[in-house]
């Protein structure tokens, strides 16, 4: 299969393929501006501009890593809960045009960006005004 990699693109290049856990066609990077403590990236390891252009076989190890980043953030961080994001093109937030996935934990009460609403209304949840 031939390797395909954009040599214009961030996630392509040499530096940026460090991979903290790997299988055959995903790596997990931690985001350099994370919005969270823990806050990972699933990128495929081939460049495709974005989730839709990925193979399915892709896919399937890119969730396939998911799943293996959530143990390794779990025993890390230990946070509450996860968001997961595939933002797709600039109209949709996607900065980076090669498709990644964003691992983000969630840390009730004590995440700073407390952009989800929804986890304040939480049953026993004793913080509520």
């Amino acid at each position: 299969m031939k390797n395909l990699l954009d040599q214009n693109c961030t996630f392509c290049q040499p530096e940026n393929r460090h991979y903290v856990i790997e299988n055959q066609n995903a790596g997990l990077l931690f985001d350099t501006h994370p919005v969270s403590k823990g806050h990972a990236l699933i990128i495929c390891k081939e460049h495709y501009p974005t989730f839709f252009d990925v193979p399915k076989n892709v896919v399937n190890d890119m969730y396939a890593l998911i799943i293996e980043a959530k143990k390794l953030i779990d025993g890390k961080y230990q946070p509450d809960g996860y968001n997961l994001d595939v933002n797709v093109n600039p109209a949709g937030g996607q900065a980076i045009m090669h498709c990644h996935i964003h691992i983000i934990p969630r840390y009730r009460h004590r995440d700073p960006f407390r952009n989800i609403p929804t986890h304040e209304l939480l049953p026993g949840d004793k913080t509520k005004s």
